[in-house]
């Protein structure tokens, strides 16, 4: 499944839970779209790496789980699988920088990916390579 639907199905199934009408609502959507959910190992770690659009303020204070992961799409995320697979007890991790480049996110690499050891990653960036270098984007070599 592409991340674009996964994504917005979650948020979809989300919005139909706060109606009230969740089990018709979720299943005919998840029918609808041919959902099916990754399947995980217990445990696995999940780590999303970006720029504003990942991190939506998410508390660097660890200790503050409310805000731990942010307004972004990552809290959407961790939501919908924390309702649909508790009992993988999988753990999230949001390295979000507002304003990053590319090589911006190749100088924290180490340590905001590799010591993290995820088992699965996505990154989202180039926003800012882009809106920052007035549309001519990155050239090959450097991605």
């Amino acid at each position: 499944m592409k991340r674009r639907s996964f994504i917005g199905t979650g948020l979809i199934a989300s919005s139909s839970l706060t109606l009230g009408k969740a089990s018709k609502t979720y299943a005919s959507v998840a029918n609808s779209l041919k959902m099916e959910l990754p399947k995980f190992e217990t445990g696995s770690r999940l780590l999303f790496q970006g720029d504003s659009i990942t991190d939506m303020k998410w508390g660097r204070n660890q200790k503050d789980r409310n805000h731990y992961l942010g307004h972004s799409y990552v809290f959407f995320i961790a939501a919908r699988l924390g309702v649909d697979l508790p009992n993988t007890k999988l753990e999230f991790f949001n390295r979000g920088v507002s304003g990053n480049k590319l090589e911006d996110l190749k100088k924290r690499w180490q340590k905001d990916a590799i010591e993290l050891k995820p088992d699965w990653l996505s990154i989202l960036i180039g926003v800012n390579d882009i809106s920052r270098r007035g549309r001519i984007g990155v050239p090959l070599d450097q991605w």
